[in-house]
């Protein structure tokens, strides 16, 4: 399979997971479309719903927030990837296990070749990056969000869930 049949079939498998996850989670009060629709719009970050998510259980709240920063840190990782191995002269027509051994070369004599320590690296540097900065900007939203009705918890949970959503979108 080529490597962008891998990556499709990786997002699509991440939506029908969150769907099941959201449908399952709302016991039937939203229908499987739209909770597709919803999982297909957070995984791909384009921050679209079929339904107010005010009406959605708290608990859903949280699995789309988790779909968002899926969706997020696969699109910046696999942006980041084939910028590395556009550079590097990979074709679109590289088949999966080329991929993986072009982007973990493990070839000592070339030296333009990326290193699985430095695949890897580059992977946990996007990730931490990202957390720190949904975290500062958490932080911020949440010094400067008024006090709600529903207490100081949600406070952090809707200053979490905006800022993971602004970040990735």
């Amino acid at each position: 399979m080529s490597f962008a049949r891998v990556v499709c079939l990786g997002f699509l498998t991440a939506i029908f997971i969150g769907s099941v996850c959201i449908y399952a989670n709302e016991s039937g009060e939203i229908s499987y479309i739209d909770s597709f629709y919803l999982s297909a719009s957070a995984i791909c970050v384009t921050g679209l719903s079929p339904v107010a998510l005010s009406a959605l259980n708290h608990s859903t709240h949280w699995i789309i927030m988790l779909l968002i920063q899926v969706g997020g840190l696969g699109i910046i990782s696999f942006t980041v990837i084939i910028g590395f191995l556009i550079v590097k002269g990979i074709s679109r027509n590289t088949k999966f296990n080329a991929f993986v051994v072009a982007a973990i070369d493990k070839d000592e004599a070339s030296s333009r070749s990326m290193q699985t320590g430095e695949v890897n690296r580059i992977l946990i540097s996007i990730v931490n990056i990202s957390i720190v900065l949904e975290l500062l900007g958490a932080i911020g939203l949440y010094i400067h969000m008024p006090d709600g009705a529903e207490g100081p918890n949600s406070r952090w949970f809707f200053s979490m869930f905006t800022a993971v959503s602004a970040f990735n979108n």
